[in-house]
């Protein structure tokens, strides 16, 4: 099934290349329609993750670093602007997304820390920043800008995965005490229950 799977992204890709769309779109409106939760996504994560994360990734970010001219970006005015850049961006993030999160019900903490994780999402500005790049709506210098403002993104990379795996081990933890702490509170109740007429046999002893 993983063979099909490779068949249409080979075929979605360069279709939406034909139309005029980026190959980019054809992929991931590929991967929008196989089902989250399906045997098939289970299996693909199982097999190509550690090929993806240990291959494919580091050679994306090579590349993106081959084509990412630093020495583009002289004079003081040039470095503001790009601070400039990774504030706004940083701040827009982190501000949107709380303000979002609080709007629309959570606590203060729960939606800060959806602004502070949002801002580890850096890998689609990569994309895009070279997307626009081979079609020349930016140029080099703001393409060394850009690529500099997903850098600090790239940074909480791996605190945003950690607390993930935290959760998720957390979550697993809960489902299997779960059982043990129903059965422990059944024995409990079902004890009490037991207590008068237990103590009503004691009774008739000592009569």
């Amino acid at each position: 099934m993983i063979g099909v799977v490779f068949v249409l992204l080979m075929l979605s890709a360069p279709t939406t290349e034909l139309i005029g769309i980026h190959a980019m779109f054809g992929a991931f409106a590929l991967g929008a329609v196989i089902p989250s939760e399906s045997k098939l996504t289970r299996q693909m994560k199982e097999q190509l993750e550690a090929v993806l994360v240990v291959l494919l990734l580091p050679m994306f970010f090579a590349l993106t670093g081959l084509r990412t001219r630093i020495e583009l970006v002289t004079g003081m005015h040039a470095w503001l602007l790009s601070g400039l850049v990774i504030l706004v961006a940083c701040v827009g993030k982190f501000g949107g997304n709380s303000v979002a999160a609080r709007w629309t019900g959570y606590n203060r903490r729960d939606a800060w820390e959806l602004g502070i994780l949002m801002n580890t999402r850096g890998m689609t500005e990569l994309i895009v920043l070279k997307i626009g790049l081979q079609s020349r709506v930016i140029g080099p210098r703001w393409f060394a800008i850009l690529a500099m403002m997903s850098l600090p993104h790239h940074r909480g990379h791996h605190s945003r995965h950690s607390l993930a795996q935290a959760r998720r081990e957390g979550r697993s933890t809960a489902r299997r005490n779960r059982p043990q702490q129903a059965s422990q509170t059944s024995g409990k109740s079902f004890a009490k229950m037991l207590e008068p007429h237990r103590q009503g046999a004691h009774d008739l002893r000592n009569c």
